[in-house]
């Protein structure tokens, strides 16, 4: 599947993975927003998928989902988006404004080792692995900056779903 895919795709990719989504919750998304839904939280790492309104935009990866500390996914909720220079990558980034949180960014890279509690972008998923992540984050910053997106909200499948 290519970005802008409808959200239908989704439930494909959570069904891969054994969680069906609740439909209405695609039906509601807010059109403008970008989302960050999970659907797999394990000891490889947080698995997601990013959407703009209801279309795929890629993959994510993020460290294990636990309580507390530094590398550990986002919380789930709605978090201010800003795109600002990062000195560690030398470029401006996607910036996440979380609480307590300093230099959180969507950044390129493959595996959940290649994260301090970022969201990492993929194409594609190959076991705990996302691919593809350089060409992504260069698609991803694109659409920020094109859509002047300012919101970042993150959903657990947990919120949604029916269970696995």
């Amino acid at each position: 599947a290519r970005p802008g895919t409808d959200g239908l795709y989704l439930l494909n990719i959570v069904k891969t993975y054994g969680t069906i989504v609740c439909f209405d919750y695609l039906r509601a998304m807010e059109p403008q927003r970008l989302h960050l839904l999970r659907y797999e939280s394990c000891a490889d790492g947080t698995f997601g998928v990013l959407l703009y309104g209801r279309k795929w935009v890629c993959h994510t990866l993020e460290p294990q989902n636990r309580s507390g500390g530094y590398r550990q996914a986002l919380k789930a909720g709605r978090y201010p988006l800003t795109y600002e220079y990062s000195p560690k990558f030398r470029r401006k980034l996607p910036t996440i404004a979380a609480s307590g949180r300093v230099g959180l960014r969507i950044h390129a890279g493959n595996r959940v080792g290649e994260t301090s509690g970022c969201v990492l972008v993929g194409e594609s998923r190959m076991g705990s692995c996302i691919l593809k992540s350089k060409v992504t984050l260069e698609r991803v910053c694109e659409l920020i900056l094109e859509r002047d997106i300012t919101e970042l909200v993150v959903v657990d499948y947990e919120q949604i779903s029916n269970g696995p």
